[in-house]
């Protein structure tokens, strides 16, 4: 196995970029969608279905927040470091849990039902184009000429 040159491993970055939208969404709205008696009585009262979410949320917001930073460098990391298939695998697989939570979270904050429907159609869209233009790009590449030297 040849090591993959730097600049093709940078690439990969755009691979990331779904995963950090949908992350970032999904964590600002899990903190919007913290009951008024969270804020205001120290943090007890959390609603979360994420252990490890619920578990950042009952000692400070802030540090839910701040976890986001080293959760996020890890992923960036796992997809460069990872093969080819087994990153876009990550990032799928990632991207869609984060979509997930962000429907969810809709369906509880919203009310009225056709903005979370459009929310959810939205979010699959643009999931399903993200799908679309990595296996665009992943045939591209397979159908390119090997330079032999």
């Amino acid at each position: 196995m040849f090591p993959i040159p730097l600049k093709k491993r940078l690439h990969r970055l755009w691979w990331f970029l779904p995963v950090a939208l949908f992350a970032g969404v999904d964590g600002l709205i899990t903190l919007w969608g913290q009951p008024s008696e969270y804020w205001s009585e120290g943090y007890f009262q959390i609603h979360e279905a994420n252990p490890l979410g619920y578990w950042l949320l009952s000692i400070h917001p802030l540090v839910f927040a701040a976890a986001g930073v080293p959760y996020l460098l890890l992923v960036a990391s796992t997809i460069l470091i990872l093969p080819k298939r087994w990153a876009i695998g990550v990032a799928v697989v990632l991207t869609g849990s984060h979509a997930f939570g962000v429907c969810a979270w809709c369906e509880v904050l919203f009310s009225p039902p056709m903005f979370v429907w459009l929310t959810v159609i939205g979010v699959l869209l643009a999931y399903g184009l993200w799908g679309l233009w990595l296996r665009q790009r992943m045939f591209r590449s397979r159908n390119k000429p090997q330079e032999t030297g």
